[in-house]
């Protein structure tokens, strides 16, 4: 099994902010940002979506508390 690549930030950018997302782009269709690298499921695309946040900092920390989140709360790791 490879490891995976580190996630990386995506900007968003519209006319009244720009919002940041840390994560891998993956799901089912390869259109999601996530805390999870290989998501594969309906179900855990919508657990493991990466916070949109006002900056960079905000994302950072965000994506973190998300994959603590996942990975201590036991009704959420049996959806892996």
């Amino acid at each position: 099994m490879r490891k995976p690549n580190l996630p990386k930030f995506f900007c968003i950018k519209n006319p009244e902010k720009t919002r940041w997302i840390l994560g891998w782009m993956t799901g089912i269709d390869g259109d999601l940002v996530c805390v999870l690298p290989h998501v594969q499921t309906r179900v855990m695309e919508h657990y493991a979506l990466s916070p949109v946040c006002s900056n960079r900092f905000l994302a950072f920390a965000a994506f973190i508390a998300k994959r603590i989140l996942l990975a201590i709360d036991h009704n959420l790791r049996g959806l892996e």
